[in-house]
């Protein structure tokens, strides 16, 4: 993205957030130098993510965070778990087998109590998403 693509998602965030006045010449060019190498139009989608959920003014880490998440499309556990109800086990993207695995397989969702199941499928996911999230960012820093 281009540095006045930047400089127009700063300042919609510090339009969204008015406890933060402005952001001093060294912070926004920390904002720009991260976001530089990622479209506007995901950083944009990130920046409505962000601002409809984080009550206090975002990161640097936090807003490239998102946009990796937007970058990965990998469903939230809940989405995740419904999935997994609905579908065909061989259907699953790799996450959602890997939670499935680290929970004791198909035979663990069938014939345990679902409500243990379930909490255990979404602590799984959500952890080997952060996971494949964190290794993402540290791939593309």
């Amino acid at each position: 993205m281009t540095r006045n693509e930047s400089l127009e998602i700063i300042s919609a965030l510090v339009a969204c957030y008015p406890s933060q006045a402005r952001l001093s010449d060294m912070n926004q060019e920390a904002y720009c130098s991260n976001l530089a190498e990622y479209p506007a139009g995901l950083a944009r989608e990130a920046l409505k993510r962000l601002v409809r959920s984080a009550p206090y003014f975002p990161s640097v880490a936090q807003l490239v965070g998102e946009i990796v998440e937007l970058r990965m499309n990998l469903p939230t556990a809940e989405v995740a778990w419904n999935g997994l109800l609905d579908s065909d086990a061989h259907n699953l993207d790799e996450i959602t087998r890997r939670a499935v695995r680290a929970i004791g397989g198909t035979y663990a969702i069938r014939h345990a109590p679902t409500h243990h199941v379930r909490r255990a499928f979404l602590e799984a996911f959500a952890a080997l998403r952060e996971e494949a999230a964190k290794f993402t960012r540290d791939i593309e820093l």
